[in-house]
């Protein structure tokens, strides 16, 4: 009897211990499946953060390219998401390695690259504006050409400036430096803006009936030959050797003044046309907006590309596109003027699509005659005043 409870004790004692060990199982196994659980619904509410972030940021990056009104709160959103993708452009891209120190290479970059982005994205709500409406009516046909010829000039002159060498050798002879502050960025705008140039003209003729919609006023005909003139005939002074190829340096910056010059001129135009028609609906704000965020840029680049180079000569080596950063600045702050405060009331009307060029202060609202009054009207038929 003794062996036996001898026995039974530890026997008991072990049935105990595994019922303690089955429950420390149980336990465990509890545990671990809250674990995953948890984990599981914290991966859930991450993946669903992040479509929510992607998608308003998806909603906020076409906001320029849809919005035609101007909103504060769609510009504001607008142009964080456009900065945004200019950062990460910013970040990834090759540096440019003439700048002195290595951690402002990418400051540079950013901002270079930021500027690009809204300079490049201002043409296109103007362009989406027109197909939308089918109608080119807002947009001067002034503007249009001298923006035309404008970046025609600008483009040879940034492709001059970064990819000839003799033109990069008499820069460096000139300023004794290494090389300009024309950078890959620069060039690639230049060419994109001068494309979406194009696409205005193209606008204006397929939606005005021809080319007859291009018809210019005779004081614009004149400033055009003005431009070309001396753009047309540099180039063949120095194939037939009448000018000295050491003056290809001067002639490239005449090309860039003729720019500054025409952007003085379009903008003007645009202004008065606006004046005249007493809106501004037909010309998309953004334009302004995106114009006004990256000439900011552009000159901030400028300035402090020249500050870590320790060499002024990049604002003067350049002086073009830092003088179309503050230019595009200047009237720009006259569009927002006709925009929110002289022409406000007039643009918060319903765009309405016109078919002809003829002046919206032209167009009068005409009521059918009636024998009856408005309040016979509303007791018969039941309409509200």
């Amino acid at each position: 009897i003794r062996e036996h409870c001898v026995w039974e004790e530890p026997l008991f004692f072990y049935q105990n211990d595994s019922k303690a060990n089955s429950d420390n199982d149980d336990d465990e196994s509890i545990v671990s499946m809250a674990s995953i659980t948890s984990m599981t619904s914290m991966a859930s509410s991450i993946a669903t953060l992040t479509t929510q972030y992607l998608g308003n940021f998806k909603n906020s990056l076409m906001i320029p390219f849809l919005d035609d009104t101007g909103a504060r709160h769609k510009i504001i959103s607008g142009l964080m998401a456009l900065i945004g993708v200019g950062v990460a452009l910013g970040l990834i891209m090759p540096k440019d390695e003439h700048l002195a120190h290595a951690w402002y290479r990418d400051f540079s970059n950013v901002l270079g690259y930021t500027y690009f982005v809204c300079w490049s994205v201002c043409f296109y709500p103007q362009v989406i504006l027109n197909y939308r409406r089918q109608s080119t009516l807002g947009l001067s046909p002034d503007f249009a050409m001298l923006n035309f010829f404008g970046w025609s000039c600008f483009v040879a002159y940034e492709c001059a400036m970064y990819f000839d060498t003799e033109v990069k050798r008499l820069y460096q002879e000139r300023f004794q430096t290494s090389d300009s502050t024309v950078q890959s960025n620069d060039v690639a705008f230049a060419i994109h803006a001068h494309l979406l140039s194009i696409i205005y003209l193209f606008q204006i003729c397929y939606y005005g009936g021809g080319l007859k919609a291009l018809k210019l006023k005779n004081q614009t005909c004149f400033l055009l030959g003005a431009i070309m003139t001396p753009a047309v005939i540099g180039p063949m002074l120095f194939a037939t050797n009448l000018l000295d190829h050491k003056y290809m340096l001067d002639y490239f910056y005449l090309l860039s003044l003729l720019k500054v010059s025409a952007t003085c001129l379009k903008y003007t135009k645009q202004f008065f046309f606006n004046r005249e028609r007493k809106s501004t609906k037909g010309w998309n704000i953004w334009y302004n907006f995106l114009e006004c965020t990256g000439g900011s840029l552009s000159m901030i680049q400028v300035v402090l590309d020249s500050v870590d180079m320790g060499d002024w000569r990049g604002v003067t080596g350049n002086f073009a596109k830092f003088a179309l950063g503050f230019i595009t600045i200047s009237f720009d702050a006259l569009f927002f003027f006709q925009h929110y405060v002289l022409y406000a009331e007039v643009d918060e009307l319903p765009l309405t699509e016109f078919k002809s060029e003829k002046r919206i202060e032209d167009m009068h609202l005409t009521i059918p005659e009636s024998d009856n009054t408005v309040e016979d009207l509303s007791m018969e038929d039941g309409l509200h005043e």
